[in-house]
């Protein structure tokens, strides 16, 4: 149970001792708020929902960067999440305490991302500040997160969603393929593997008799730098398929590759999975053992 004080100056002083036994006061002008505070402070205390009315002043900018840097997970997610997390959450909220951020803050946030950026991204960059609200509350530095509830734009559907290639239209247009980078559209498109596996594919994840190819390694982009990664990113990616005319592009060039080497390797250099299509596929090579 707490008590309260009057002070010198004529405040009224309520005092009371968390739950780890610290002793914790806030000052008020008249008894009265006191005595409201403190009844919210014992009832929260005996609901175990206890938050400190001080420790909302944690800065969000710090708290966010630590919050970050404690999540598990691959590289490639981080660095997006910190990419997003740095352009377009901290630059808003950097120096704001964490108990200032209210919902509508939130939402007038959000409607004006929504203005300036793609749907998709403004809904990542409020998962990215709800995650850190979300710890908040756990932390008990705030009571509630001030993202639930806030309207979120809908991602829009583009006039190319539905529209998939047959395979006739393929194998016409794998025709006019150049011969430098047909084996990566062909394993790409019949197949289905992402660039990443296409990218880290080796001899050794490949049967062509069996006409298969396992993804044992992905290459992923790191801040415009390509690293392989020695596990694909789901199981269902480990086992797929080996289109026909991948197999039959590949066999003469198979007896004359060494078996550790990458299949698909591109020139010398970073380069970002973003801009294969249009300029760095043409420079994609089979690589081959010198005569």
């Amino acid at each position: 149970m707490g008590h309260i004080v009057k002070t010198k100056a004529g405040t009224y002083r309520a005092n009371w001792r968390d739950q780890t036994d610290r002793q914790r006061s806030k000052t008020f002008p008249t008894k009265r708020e006191a005595t409201a505070f403190l009844a919210e402070i014992n009832s929260a205390l005996n609901r175990g929902s206890y938050v400190d009315p001080h420790a909302g002043k944690t800065k969000f900018g710090p708290y966010a960067s630590s919050w970050l840097a404690s999540r598990n997970h691959e590289l490639a997610t981080a660095a997006r999440d910190q990419s997003i997390m740095r352009n377009h959450v901290q630059p808003r909220r950097q120096d704001v305490p964490l108990g200032k951020v209210d919902h509508s803050a939130v939402q007038a946030w959000v409607t004006d991302l929504g203005k300036r950026l793609s749907s998709a991204t403004v809904i990542e960059c409020h998962r990215l500040l709800s995650g850190v609200m979300r710890s908040a509350v756990r932390d008990r530095l705030i009571g509630a997160n001030p993202c639930e509830g806030v309207r979120l734009p809908r991602r829009r559907r583009q006039d190319a969603d539905d529209r998939i290639i047959t395979r006739e239209e393929f194998a016409m247009l794998l025709r006019h393929v150049p011969d430098r980078y047909r084996a990566v559209v062909a394993l790409a498109a019949g197949a289905g593997l992402r660039w990443g596996g296409c990218a880290g594919l080796r001899w050794d994840a490949i049967d062509l008799d069996a006409g298969t190819v396992r993804v044992l390694r992905v290459a992923v982009e790191i801040n415009g730098h390509i690293t392989i990664k020695p596990y694909p990113k789901s199981k269902a990616g480990r086992r797929l398929a080996m289109t026909r005319a991948f197999a039959e592009s590949q066999r003469l060039r198979a007896r004359l590759a060494a078996p550790k080497l990458v299949v698909l390797a591109p020139p010398p250099g970073p380069r970002r999975h973003r801009r294969l299509a249009h300029r760095d596929l043409p420079q994609w090579r089979l690589l081959r053992l010198p005569p």
